[in-house]
């Protein structure tokens, strides 16, 4: 028996494995990386959002709006609730809310090619009305 290409083989076998091994730890590196951002992202969301959820000067500026959907451009869109989702927003982030009724669609259009992470809360009833709006974050990469 030849003994020599025996061991060319095993050494040859040994080099893929490495870097199949190499390749499919750079990979799921990768993917870990995009799940963390999404995560901080949405918990960013979330926490912005409950902020305007338990406000409730941000609560009835929400509640007493008269037409929905509100975007984030039109006049009428809350000043208040505007401002704190702005001083809140990160750097790296670029947020737009819109307002609409619970049984509405709410969504944004304009920023097509983007990756945009979206979270809502919903308003309720205040002391002075009976409302169901809802309020969606729509962030995204400067």
């Amino acid at each position: 028996m030849n003994k020599k290409g025996w061991m060319e083989i095993i050494e040859a076998f040994a080099a893929i494995m490495l870097v199949a091994a190499f390749l499919l730890i750079f990979l799921n590196n990768s993917n870990n990386k995009a799940e963390d951002f999404a995560y901080e992202v949405s918990q960013t969301q979330i926490s912005i959002l409950r902020e305007i959820q338990t406000n409730d000067t941000l609560r009835s500026e929400i509640a007493n709006i008269e037409n929905t959907p509100v975007g984030w451009e039109e006049v009428n869109f809350p000043v208040k609730v505007k401002k704190k989702i702005i001083e809140r927003t990160p750097n790296y982030l670029k947020c737009v809310a819109k307002i609409c009724n619970n049984t509405e669609t709410c969504t944004i259009s304009g920023e097509e090619g983007k990756d945009i992470y979206a979270n809502y809360i919903t308003i309720t009833t205040t002391l002075e009305t009976e409302v169901f709006r809802r309020i969606n974050l729509f962030c995204w990469t400067k």
